[in-house]
């Protein structure tokens, strides 16, 4: 008989599908998937939810569960920035991009990868929007 234990996921882990593990808790058998390239496109801060429909719409990388990042989420995406984003969005060239919170009025929160504090963007400007989605912690398809 073979023994196929199931093995947990790592953070910045690059599966099949072409997602990218971006957090994995164990105790709850969830983590939360980006895509390759993080963002599912750029959009005005109120437009953010067509970025996703588009995602879901075409089926970015197979699933059609893809939904905007929350704040915390965000936070927790621009510290795993080194494990999780593309060679060519690393350093200097990592962009800012847009939180589920507004700002104010006019503006939106925005954080960028790689660093510690968000900021704020007119929420008339165009910015990538990150996508993610869950879905266990530990598979047997790695």
């Amino acid at each position: 008989t073979s023994n196929l234990a199931q093995r947990a996921l790592e953070v910045g882990q690059r599966l099949r599908d072409g997602t990218v593990v971006l957090s994995v808790d164990l105790d709850k058998n969830q983590a939360l998937f980006v895509p390759a390239k993080i963002f599912g496109g750029e959009a005005k801060f109120d437009h953010q939810d067509n970025v996703v429909k588009s995602a879901n719409r075409d089926g970015l990388h197979g699933h059609k569960d893809w939904r905007r990042i929350t704040d915390a989420e965000g936070e927790t995406l621009s510290k795993a920035w080194d494990k999780v984003a593309p060679a060519e969005l690393q350093g200097s060239a990592a962009p800012w991009f847009w939180l589920a919170s507004p700002y104010d009025d006019i503006n939106g929160r925005v954080r960028r990868g790689g660093e510690a504090d968000w900021g704020i963007n007119f929420r008339g400007l165009s910015s990538p929007v990150p996508v993610v989605r869950s879905g266990p912690a530990r598979s047997l398809d790695i």
